[in-house]
């Protein structure tokens, strides 16, 4: 329960401590499957928010899941983790099956709304991904995550109030929650508050460092006239990668917002390649 806590604040330094007692679970009880579940579920997390390679979180969490679904194939959290680490690997197909097998098992699970809104978002299935991450709040009403997911799938659906207003409900949830101010920004931002969406992006910043965010906030630089801090900020990101792990998606984004249509065609293929966490939901 300590460790669910913790993931579900989804900070990095959070996610490395609920990591140690998803483990001490685990030593407790080899046979329990949930804490295997668990584990994977933070590499997967920390994929998510640009952390890890899909590679490294995958060749992480695989094996995890694998002893979990040995353990109990009816435990629909491994079916649903599963099927998260599959979407991003583009085997969409199996991902639903993995999806739908775990609500299936544990409908209550609000984690498996959560997860599976996202893949039909992928797939342009806009009205059921907005279905079910409705569903998810209502399972959780407490938690900031599912509320800024709602947020999230409704950007994506080009309804930015209510993403707006969805994004800012998860704030009274949680203010020190980094990624509803990150959907709060991306949600001003395509509103047309951009000066509403730097700030936004900056308070994010300001509660934890994430590259993608810093990526978002030179994106909403460029819009507003601002090249020269995207710049730097695409130069700090440059020098980043030399020495830790920076999707490619970030340098696409800024790349597009300068301009630099080239280049960010260059460094979509790249996130292709590395299977950028971002990318199923380019469309």
């Amino acid at each position: 329960l300590k460790a669910r806590f913790l993931w579900n604040r989804r900070t990095d330094q959070d996610l490395q401590t609920s990591i140690r007692y998803f483990q001490k679970a685990i030593d407790a009880d080899p046979n329990y499957a949930s804490p295997y579940v668990g584990v994977a579920d933070c590499y997967l997390t920390l994929m998510d928010d640009g952390h890890l390679s899909l590679e490294k979180a995958a060749a992480e969490a695989r094996p995890l899941l694998a002893k979990a679904l040995d353990l109990d194939e009816t435990l629909g959290e491994a079916h649903v983790s599963l099927g998260h680490c599959l979407f991003h690997e583009f085997d969409w197909a199996t991902a639903e099956r993995e999806f739908l097998r775990a609500i299936e098992l544990n409908p209550s699970y609000y984690i498996a709304r959560h997860y599976y809104s996202n893949y039909l978002v992928a797939t342009s299935r806009f009205e059921e991904a907005i279905a079910e991450a409705e569903e998810a709040t209502r399972l959780d009403p407490v938690s900031p995550a599912p509320q800024s997911n709602l947020s999230s799938i409704l950007w994506h659906s080009r309804r930015f109030d209510r993403a707006v207003a969805e994004a800012e409900k998860a704030l009274e949830l949680n203010r020190d929650y980094a990624r509803g101010f990150e959907y709060l920004g991306r949600a001003r931002e395509q509103a047309g508050a951009v000066e509403g969406a730097i700030e936004a992006f900056q308070t994010s910043l300001s509660i934890e460092e994430a590259q993608g965010t810093r990526a978002s906030l030179a994106y909403a630089y460029t819009l507003a006239g601002r090249r020269d801090e995207a710049t730097k900020i695409l130069r700090q990101l440059e020098e980043t990668a030399q020495s830790s792990f920076v999707s490619a998606y970030s340098f696409a984004l800024i790349h597009l917002g300068l301009g630099h249509i080239d280049e960010a065609f260059t460094w979509l293929d790249k996130a292709y390649d590395e299977r950028s966490s971002a990318l199923p939901l380019l469309n």
